[in-house]
Order: structure tokens, then C-alpha cells, then sequence
């Protein structure tokens, strides 16, 4: 086979990750229980609301997303809705970065809520969501760092955290120390 025989895109967008051998991680989809969406949250037309965030647990960093674009049958694929009292929320919703003091903050990705919402289970209705380092630094949240999810809805209203409705799969890359 040869040394380019075993060369992909995938292979070098890992490697230029930082995301080969033992740091390669592994997959996991997350929800919004994973990130303490427990209460009621106020979203705004004119601004992003902080929807939920999950502080990195020690000896961890957790990357958004796993796989890449190029081998779609490994990509991270992401669900998201979020559901007031009248139904579903149209607005925008971001995915980024914080630092445990909340003063370095990135978004990775920034879609529409109607955009998340197609299946659960169905790829082909899902977002995409190949690993997305923080932008600047290479890598993902590390020990006491937090994944984000922000949210500005199209008008003022109110996530039902516990609405039926209300869902989350969300792929992350879990790499240990």
C-alpha cells in the first residue's frame, strides 16, 4: 500500500489537531441535563442569553464535535430545540468556548434554531458537527474550562427547560489526561 495509502484528510486534519493516538479522545453526545439546563431561561431579540454551559471535569478537555468534514460517516451530527410555552423558539443559537473566568470567550459554530430541529435520529436532518477547536488556541476546553450554548430568539420569550419538547444531542470529544 505505500506511505500515501495511508494518508486522508482526515488522518492529516487530526494530526494537525493535535487529536492522533492518545489524545485522539473519544466520542460521546451530550444533553442538556449534561449541562445543567435546569431552569427556566429568559432569551431577548437584541442580544445573546447565556442558554447553558458545562464546566470540564479535571484531567479533561472536552472538544465540540468529533470526526471531520471529510468522512461524514464519523462526523459529530448535532440536535437542538428549545420550546416555549407557545412552541418552538425560532432565533439563532452559538457553540463556542469559555475560560474558567468567563474573560476569553469564542463561538465555533452559529446556526438557526429551525436548522437543529429536523430528526434525532435521522443524519440527514441533523447539523454537522465535526471537531471545532477554539479558535486561537488549537484545543479544546480544558480542566475548569466550559463549553457554551448561547441563544437570541427572534422575539422576547422564555425556554421551558422541562418542556417535552426541549432537546439536546450535542457531539463531544472527551480527551483524558
Amino acid at each position: 500500500m505505500g506511505i500515501f495509502g495511508k494518508l486522508s484528510m482526515g488522518n492529516l486534519l487530526g494530526a494537525a489537531q493535535g487529536l492522533t493516538g492518545a489524545n485522539k479522545g473519544f466520542k460521546t453526545d451530550m444533553t442538556f441535563t449534561d449541562f445543567g439546563l435546569d431552569a427556566d431561561v429568559d432569551l431577548i431579540s437584541t442580544d445573546y442569553r447565556q442558554l447553558c454551559k458545562y464546566k470540564v471535569p479535571a484531567q479533561q478537555q472536552r472538544v465540540w464535535g468529533y470526526g471531520d468534514r471529510e468522512h461524514a460517516e464519523d462526523a459529530g451530527y448535532l440536535y437542538l430545540r428549545i420550546d416555549s410555552s407557545a412552541g418552538q423558539i425560532t432565533g439563532n443559537v452559538r457553540f463556542g468556548y469559555s475560560d474558567a473566568n468567563g474573560f476569553d470567550t469564542k463561538v465555533v459554530m452559529e446556526a438557526r434554531t429551525n436548522t437543529l430541529s429536523g430528526s434525532t435520529t435521522d443524519r440527514r436532518l441533523m447539523k454537522q458537527l465535526p471537531v471545532s477547536l477554539w479558535p486561537g488556541k488549537n484545543r479544546g476546553a480544558n480542566e475548569n474550562d466550559y463549553l457554551m450554548i448561547w441563544a437570541m430568539s427572534d422575539s422576547d420569550t422564555t425556554v421551558v427547560h422541562d418542556d417535552a419538547d426541549t432537546a439536546a444531542v450535542l457531539p463531544v470529544t472527551i480527551i483524558t489526561a
